[in-house]
């Protein structure tokens, strides 16, 4: 069999060799970086970030091996998708929630996307300059801004890291094939000398990663076939029997194992998303309006391939297409087709770019319709490729060879680059926050509820109530039955006291939308405030059933469990909250009064005090973990947690009583201190009204520490009657025998 040899550069003599790969590589570098780098100061938006890191727990938790694990099992967010929750996961670790960090990772993945373009084109088809040409338009156009600005669409990033590899070595794994068909070479260990089956492996397991990255990728042996038509000249159409030609038995071969892998990734995807309830009903997406849909989806791409504006980071979708409109893209992309088809022969290029194009889009292009939108922008970052490369190719093939082609075909690109520029630089403003994004959304779009709502979100969380509610009111208009706008709503009415209304705004989400776990939550959170436990208790578990990893949600229903006084289930409830949500200070101090009820009294130190650095301001913290030391005879330490709680609230009578009582009867002689036990003693009888024999019981005994018997012995006896009304048997006994100390003038000592 004949070797295959990649096609020499194209173009007039000096196109493509006279600037070196590096040269090149640093030009789409500087242009990369430079367009992009204002997102290192954008905030993180409220659009999917607050799934992908902002409000995941998990994500935020950093690299440990129960996220690693997590990362690899878990279906949130509607996808099987490990690396980019680990790619999530380490940015985490490494920047917290300072949204420069995971903006500067997904700028670093889009710029070695770009570079990569460059050097697996150039493998593919020897063409430096239109290579560097198509990685150009791929890293700065306007349509790629949505998958690098967006923190969330991480996937599109790393993804397309593993596409683009997986190219590479299937190039290299082709030329290396070829070789050895001519000739054995041995084993060596520099890459440009491993063994074809290598390239091979590599190419699929790059395959296999970007599958891990984002499902759309199982299109990704259909352009491998496309490749091997051209640029790699392996297989012939019409098919012939040349026997200079590769036998197509062996190419469709070696792409059994990604087909494989590309069935697995679209079961398992369209599995994921059906258990999740996130494919679209056809009573709500008919087929006819699905297809329409579609084909009109083609036109819009293609038009905002070319002029670039109005791009919104949604697009709603439409009740239905004028059937004229629907016919006549019908009508062009078939002709586009057609006319790819019949130029196969000439100018293989206008074929692969186009289907490459088109092939690519067909996961996402809505026969299968997922979420609510009509197309997305993110969605053309890989399929670009396909139609710039088509465009670049063809363009430079039909210029004439005359002594001016080199500076026309400059002068076409720079005007061409410098558009993409400026239109990028204009699109990347509007991401700079939830509010201009969603802004930006509402002018070049209508009837979008979701920007409103999204607007809406923004406002709130400023604290500009009156004009969230505006906001969300619109969404509700333009689509009463959008679950999140009913929500939104609830919470704004509820902040304003009028909480029926709320209650009903909630109750219409869950009609809407029965496996809304917030919305459970949040109307658990209003009945729990109106003293309607059992409702609270339904909701707090169904939100818990319909979102395990929800510890607000855990909490709750570990509070209702505790007022039952069933300390088994709440202390569970407690300790997966603080499972789930390592800083959460309220889940901790619960935690700890749960083991305290169990008399597990150093278990609820831990507690209390993981709590209190959480939150060093934290008055019932404080407080608890000053019992738990006093109850371990750690008095001295007790003072300080005691002494804190009544900084924030003076007329704490537990914190008065009980710091009362240890500076009165510490068996330390540098805490006891009689006149400010006496002092705090007599303000926590007066709070009780001289009812409480406990509290009578402190004072006498900070009497008796103040050389004050007779008093002591006085409000010792006082003490005593009222613990006998009380029934307090065991409180009478211990003040008979204290009584008798003060008689003797002797103190009282713990």
């Amino acid at each position: 069999m004949r070797r295959i040899e990649l096609p020499e550069p194209v173009g007039p003599p000096g196109w493509g060799r006279r600037h070196s790969a590096f040269w090149a590589a640093a030009t789409l570098s500087l242009l990369v970086a430079a367009v992009y780098w204002p997102i290192l100061s954008h905030d993180f938006v409220n659009c999917d970030d607050p799934t992908y890191v902002t409000e995941n727990l998990r994500v935020q938790g950093g690299l440990t091996w129960s996220n690693v694990v997590w990362a690899f099992t878990t279906t949130e967010a509607e996808f099987w998708h490990p690396l980019t929750w680990l790619s999530h996961i380490f940015d985490c670790q490494c920047f917290g929630l300072r949204s420069w960090g995971h903006h500067l990772t997904n700028l670093l993945l889009h710029l070695a996307n770009t570079l990569l373009v460059f050097f697996c084109l150039q493998r593919l088809t020897g063409a430096r300059g239109r290579s560097f040409v198509v990685a150009a338009l791929f890293g700065l156009h306007p349509l790629h801004v949505e998958s690098v600005a967006w923190v969330a669409e991480r996937k599109d990033l790393l993804s397309g890291l593993f596409w683009v590899l997986a190219l590479w070595t299937y190039a290299r794994f082709v030329q290396k094939s070829e070789v050895r068909s001519q000739k054995s070479e041995p084993l060596r260990f520099a890459i440009g000398h491993l063994p074809s089956s290598i390239f091979y492996l590599l190419s699929l397991l790059f395959f296999a990663l970007g599958l891990m990255s984002k499902p759309m990728l199982v299109t990704l042996p259909f352009v491998l076939l496309l490749l091997d038509y051209w640029p790699l000249r392996r297989l012939s159409f019409p098919p012939t029997l040349q026997p200079s030609s590769t036998p197509p038995l062996r190419v469709f071969r070696e792409k059994v194992p990604f087909f494989a892998l590309a069935f697995v990734g679209s079961v398992l995807a369209w599995w994921i998303q059906q258990s999740r309830h996130n494919l679209g009903r056809l009573d709500e997406f008919p087929l006819p309006l699905r297809v329409g849909n579609a084909l009109v989806a083609y036109c819009r791409y293609l038009r905002k391939t070319f002029w670039p504006s109005d791009l919104a980071v949604f697009y709603p979708y439409p009740q239905g297409w004028p059937l004229d409109s629907v016919l006549a893209v019908t009508a062009l992309l078939a002709a586009v087709s057609l006319t790819a088809i019949w130029l196969i022969r000439r100018r293989p290029c206008v074929a692969v770019g186009w289907f490459w194009f088109v092939g690519t889009l067909v996961p996402v292009i809505g026969l299968v319709q997922v979420g609510r939108h009509a197309l997305a922008d993110r969605y053309t970052y890989l399929p670009l490729i396909g139609l710039f490369l088509l465009l670049v190719w063809l363009i430079a093939d039909l210029l004439p060879l005359w002594r001016y082609r080199l500076a026309a075909l400059s002068l076409i690109t720079c005007l061409a680059l410098g558009a993409c520029l400026t239109a990028t630089h204009r699109q990347l403003q509007h991401w700079q926050n939830s509010e201009t994004l969603a802004r930006h959304a509402l002018r070049v779009t209508t009837d979008n509820y979701v920007a409103e709502n999204n607007l809406g979100a923004a406002l709130h969380h400023a604290g500009k109530v009156d004009e969230a509610l505006v906001h969300y009111a619109a969404a509700l208009k333009i689509k009463p039955d959008f679950a999140p706008g009913h929500s939104n709503l609830a919470l704004i009415l509820a902040g304003k006291g009028r909480q029926e209304e709320a209650i009903a705004q909630w109750r219409e989400a869950l009609r809407l939308e029965p496996r809304y776990a917030s919305a459970h939550y949040l109307l658990a959170g209003q009945f729990d405030q109106q003293g309607r436990v059992d409702e609270a208790f339904a909701h707090y578990q169904e939100a818990l059933r319909l979102q395990p990893d929800f510890p607000e949600a855990a909490n709750a229903l570990g509070c209702i469990f505790a007022a039952r006084a069933q300390w088994n289930e709440a202390a569970a409830c407690f300790a997966r909250a603080v499972r789930l949500k390592p800083d959460y200070g309220e889940a901790h101090n619960n935690l700890g009064t749960a083991y305290m009820t169990f008399g597990k009294l150093p278990e609820a130190a831990m507690e209390f005090e993981a709590a209190l650095r959480l939150k060093p301001d934290y008055a019932d913290a404080h407080g608890n973990l000053g019992k738990a030391l006093y109850y371990q005879h750690r008095g001295p330490e007790a003072v300080l947690h005691f002494a804190a709680v009544l900084k924030t609230n003076p007329a704490s009578l537990e914190a008065l009583d009980l710091l009362a009582r240890i500076l009165a009867t510490s068996p330390d002689p540098q805490t006891r201190n009689g006149a400010e036990a006496m002092r705090l003693a007599q303000h926590a009888v007066e709070l009780t009204g001289h009812t409480n024999a406990q509290v009578l019981d402190s004072l006498a005994a900070a009497y008796a520490e103040a050389g004050r018997f007779s008093e002591a012995v006085q409000t010792a006896e006082d003490a005593a009657r009222k613990a006998k009304a009380s029934s307090q048997t065991d409180l009478a006994v211990q003040l008979a025998e204290r009584l008798k100390l003060y008689q003797a003038q002797r103190p009282f000592r713990e």
